[in-house]
């Protein structure tokens, strides 16, 4: 997986800590329990060993849209 760019990442936190969520789905930053712990997740700063956490299809492919049940 090759590194986003930072105009892809969206801010989630709850006051006490935050992680930047990227437009793919993968949380690549994240400490926890507050904002001074130790990453949990860092794959912002390295993409091979940094750790993430994704859920996506194995395959890659994935459809959305609204379905009609007419």
């Amino acid at each position: 997986m090759a590194y986003q760019s930072v105009a892809n990442y969206g801010i989630i936190g709850n006051m006490h800590t935050a992680a930047l969520g990227g437009l793919n789905g993968s949380i690549d930053w994240l400490c926890f329990p507050s904002h001074d712990s130790p990453s949990v997740f860092a794959a912002i700063l390295d993409d091979q060993t940094g750790g993430r956490f994704k859920i996506a299809p194995v395959d890659g492919i994935a459809s959305n849209g609204q379905r009609s049940s007419l």
